[in-house]
């Protein structure tokens, strides 16, 4: 899954953090990873 969230959001680790917790995983079964690359639109 790829999310584009706006380069203005604060804290951006605790905001995908946050979703992933609520939207992607089940916590107490699964794990989850992410990674974080800046996109430069030309």
């Amino acid at each position: 899954m790829e999310l584009t969230i706006d380069k203005s959001v604060s804290d951006l680790d605790s905001k995908v953090k946050e979703m992933c917790e609520k939207l992607l995983a089940n916590v107490v079964m699964e794990d989850y990873r992410y990674e974080v690359e800046e996109v430069v639109a030309l």
